[in-house]
């Protein structure tokens, strides 16, 4: 992906990938110079040349991990050298940049003591709790701490949430409250909930791995994307254009962004607000547009604490549509497929999915607000072929011819 990171003893130590602005994060050691976070825009042909990088933070001693605030556009690193600032973990805002590590805060220092001296490494970004996670490695010994983003000043005194034999990588399972770690000495990987801190009685996960592990990412069904938007609808009305969206659940939700757009490249922030965070029933947001067009398109997306997004379909503003509309899209159809419908007041829209033979294989009721709304359907289950698909409301009724592949 980057090339040309080389150099007297250049090492890569940290990475951190900013899917939503194609953005490539790393810190970088070097011998006999001082170590610095650099990043890339990955967009376009690959690989990037690294000597078309950008320095973000400049004068450290000795970097380790980093991870990056993308809502705050906060950057947070581990410094295990000897430079007059200390060792510790430090953040800087990304406002401007390059900023130097005797300008940035220093969040927490890392204390010596228990018969070692420990090297701050991974680092680990609670968002939901306020929490910047690291592991202190050293042989024998090792730990893993913790210190609040949101305190009033810095540095504080870290909390130890747990001591074992040399810690490497960490991550967090948020639905459950559980830490992960390697301890690549024991050739282990254990687990232990947050709940109560310090842990105290770990559980093995895996044991007698037959390499040394350093990094650790969790990911599994567990942590699925931040929002699954259920509805999406626009009502026109004197010359104002309100978007309404439904969601059946959130996790981790952070914000809510509305933006529009005339041509679908160019887009332009209509307002933010804030999500539920974690939700398992179904929520309804709405924010107004003051100065609508009518030939103007909505999208809204949600952006979790961790940075990453979910975009809904893009709408149109019922300005433009006549009361009747409908449609289907994509037909032919994989997966899942767009209702498109536009009516003058609230009801209630039947859909029915007959198969080849004639036979119901699907019934379902959609309440619809006024305006101009979206809905999916999910066919993932349907056996490949054709189907008619008959929609009824009000005194009107569609019937159209669906293939699913």
């Amino acid at each position: 992906m980057v090339t040309g990171i080389t150099g007297s003893g250049v090492y890569v130590q940290g990475i951190y990938l900013d899917i939503t602005n194609n953005l490539l994060y790393w810190s970088q050691t070097a011998t006999g110079a001082t170590d610095k976070i650099r990043r890339i825009n990955i967009s376009g042909a690959l690989p990037k040349l690294s000597s078309a990088a950008t320095d973000l933070i400049t004068g450290i001693s000795n970097v380790r991990g980093m991870t990056l605030d993308t809502i705050s556009n906060t950057i947070y690193f581990a410094d295990a050298g000897t430079l007059a600032q200390g060792k510790g973990i430090y953040r800087a805002s990304l406002a401007t940049f390059p900023v130097t590590e005797a300008a940035s805060t220093k969040i927490a220092s890392t204390p010596t003591g228990g018969g070692f001296t420990p090297q701050p490494n991974t680092l680990l970004l609670d968002r939901l709790n306020n929490f910047i996670y690291w592991s202190d490695y050293a042989n024998p010994g090792g730990r893993i701490q913790r210190a609040s983003t949101t305190a009033g000043s810095y540095p504080v005194a870290p909390t130890v949430v747990y001591s074992g034999t040399s810690v490497r990588g960490i991550s967090i399972d948020q639905t459950l409250n559980i830490l992960y770690w390697i301890e690549p000495i024991n050739l282990k990987i254990r687990k232990g909930s947050l709940a109560v801190v310090p842990i105290t009685v770990p559980i093995d996960v895996v044991t007698g791995l037959t390499y040394f592990p350093r990094n650790l990412v969790f990911g599994s069904s567990t942590n699925p994307l931040p929002v699954s938007f259920t509805l999406f609808n626009s009502l026109c009305s004197a010359g104002k254009v309100t978007l309404t969206w439904k969601t059946a659940q959130e996790f981790n939700t952070k914000i809510f962004v509305a933006e529009k757009s005339t041509d679908d490249i160019n887009w332009q922030v209509v307002t933010t607000i804030n999500a539920a965070g974690n939700s398992t029933t179904e929520r309804t947001y709405s924010i107004t547009d003051n100065n609508a067009t009518a030939k103007a398109i909505y999208r809204i997306t949600s952006i979790d604490i961790d940075g990453r997004s979910s975009t809904s379909n893009i709408i149109k503003a019922s300005c433009s549509a006549g009361s009747g509309f409908f449609s289907v899209f994509p037909n032919p159809v994989k997966d899942v497929t767009m209702i498109t419908i536009n009516v003058d007041h609230a009801t209630a829209l039947r859909l029915k999915i007959y198969d080849a033979k004639g036979a119901l294989v699907k019934n379902m009721l959609q309440s619809l607000p006024q305006g101009y709304s979206q809905f999916n359907i999910d066919l993932s289950s349907f056996a490949k072929g054709a189907y008619n698909l008959k929609a009824f409301w009000d005194n009107s009724s569609k019937t159209i011819q669906l293939l699913k592949q």
